[in-house]
């Protein structure tokens, strides 16, 4: 799946549902995986979300489109991008939605710098988030957002997936 709606004249960088997202190159992996019984999909496509900016401010708001115009000229100067997989995955479970997901934590190239510009030059408060690679999900691209460290320690517990852990790593 290519990635739409994108946004800063950038190949691979798009807002959607109220997230800036880094959107992968698709790379081998298993199109399903077993989880004590349970089969788990592949997304259809990888990304990383960058910032969940629908939890800093409302859709349409004045802040959005601050946001939105900062994140394009940082942009200008910086570039955000994939840097690796760091070898660590989580089954996140959202047991009230009935939703299980594996992801493969990584880092990206800039993304701290840019939430610190968010704070300095919009003077509101945001958290960096736990970036990561959604892989597998219970149902079809059914995700689960986790959008701060605290949600990624409430609802995941790490898990070894020697198979997953070989093709992550070389992911650059």
């Amino acid at each position: 799946m290519k990635a739409e709606k994108l946004i800063c004249d950038s190949e691979n960088i798009t807002y959607d549902k109220g997230y800036i997202a880094l959107w992968l190159e698709n790379f081998e992996l298993p199109s399903a995986y077993n989880l004590n019984g349970e089969i788990l999909s592949l997304k259809t496509s990888l990304h990383v979300s960058l910032l969940c900016v629908k939890n800093i401010t409302e859709a349409g708001s004045e802040l959005e489109g601050k946001i939105l115009n900062l994140f394009c000229t940082f942009l200008q100067d910086n570039t955000i991008c994939f840097q690796e997989a760091t070898g660590e995955l989580k089954l996140i479970i959202d047991a009230e939605r009935n939703r299980k997901s594996v992801i493969a934590m990584c880092t990206v190239q800039n993304l701290e710098k840019f939430i610190l510009q968010i704070n300095e030059r919009l003077d509101v408060k945001v958290s960096m988030q736990p970036a990561h690679i959604t892989l597998y999900t219970l149902g079809e691209n059914l995700g689960i957002g986790v959008d701060s460290f605290d949600k990624l320690k409430e609802m995941s517990t790490s898990i070894e997936i020697p198979e997953l852990l070989e093709v992550l790593g070389g992911l650059k």
